[in-house]
């Protein structure tokens, strides 16, 4: 890779990274963090799942490999909301980039992006189902389609 490319790919990686921080810390001065014993046993069981499935990617052709940690992360943002989600995926993310700081910066980076675009998305019908579950099930199941489209 010639020297111009890698520093584009490290400026792209340092505003990607730099956006994630950003929304998490907008996120956390919006709505606060709080601290419940369900969202932490959450968080940690959601990024066990993500990070298994990462792990052991379901295999479709030699070549190809689909991981289900997204499926994850996109009941994660429904469940416990953008903030905790993301803190679900940073094991997940950190498992991939494990070798390459920049990789692993980059992943860090493009989950928490990836998390608060389908949480915020979701959070427009519910709030996160572990702390309200007063919102009807349709909205919540057709929330969950469109954040995972998100």
């Amino acid at each position: 890779m010639g020297e111009g490319r890698e520093a584009h790919l490290r400026i792209f990686v340092a505003v990607l990274a730099t956006f994630g921080v950003a929304l998490f810390a907008s996120w956390i001065y919006r709505d606060g963090l709080s601290f419940e014993p369900r969202l932490i046993i959450g968080t940690a069981i959601l990024a066990c799942f993500a990070l298994l499935g990462d792990i052991f990617p379901v295999q479709v052709t030699e070549r190809t490999a689909i991981s289900t940690a997204a499926v994850v992360l996109m009941v994660a943002a429904a469940l416990l909301g953008p903030a905790w989600a993301t803190l679900a995926a940073i094991p997940s993310a950190l498992f991939v980039g494990r070798r390459d700081p920049l990789r692993t910066l980059y992943e860090v980076g493009h989950s928490v992006v990836m998390v608060f675009s389908a949480g915020m998305v979701f959070t427009l019908v519910s709030a996160p189902l572990l702390i309200d579950r007063s919102a009807p099930s349709a909205a919540v199941f057709y929330g969950t389609i469109v954040a995972g489209m998100t």
